[in-house]
């Protein structure tokens, strides 16, 4: 692949399809890893002040073009150091960390103990719906996993307590296999 270069967004800066990025004078920069990934120091008309910017981020914003507005540049490999053109693509949050979990670059919580792993159910207009997990619950709802957490703790991961989400109208109550007359098979 040729690289190709564009000027990055109000700066005099510009990123190219390989993730490189160059002052003014054509001067490679200096990336820093931080948390895993790549990031470019630009002064950004402030005198004295940079900003860290993160690579992906910048070349997915001169190359790839993102018609829903998802906000985040997703590494296809899983390698959050390689910022080729060719190995990103604008993901939403969600769709993020599920592909983590797909591929394996992250594990979900496990054991009774993990309040991960409770099982519970959740109601809409009347439909009752089983959930052996946030994450499968995540998946299903479409919901934010911290969401979801916060919604049964308000219940007190008890049956008599329920909460509703407001923007959903989902209502979330923890109850055991036992209350619902379900056996561990239902797992």
């Amino acid at each position: 692949m040729e690289e190709e270069w564009r000027v990055i967004d109000s700066t005099s800066y510009e990123v190219s399809n390989l993730g490189n990025v160059r002052n003014k004078h054509h001067q490679l920069l200096t990336l820093h890893l931080y948390k895993g990934y790549l990031g470019a120091s630009l002064y950004t008309g402030k005198p004295s002040r940079s900003k860290v910017y993160r690579v992906n981020r910048l070349v997915a914003k001169a190359f790839i073009a993102n018609p829903e507005n998802k906000p985040e540049a997703h590494h296809k490999d899983g390698i959050k150091t390689n910022n080729r053109v060719d190995n990103l693509k604008w993901f939403t949050k969600s769709e993020n960390i599920q592909d983590a979990y797909d591929e394996g670059l992250k594990e979900m919580p496990k054991g009774v103990k993990s309040s991960s792993s409770l099982p519970f159910f959740t109601y809409l207009k009347g439909i009752e719906s089983f959930h052996g997990s946030t994450y499968e619950a995540v998946v299903t709802l479409g919901l934010n996993q911290s969401v979801i957490f916060n919604h049964l703790a308000r219940s007190g991961y008890s049956k008599s307590k329920v909460y509703t989400h407001k923007a959903s109208g989902i209502e979330f109550s923890y109850e055991s296999f036992a209350d619902k007359g379900k056996t561990s098979e239902f797992i």
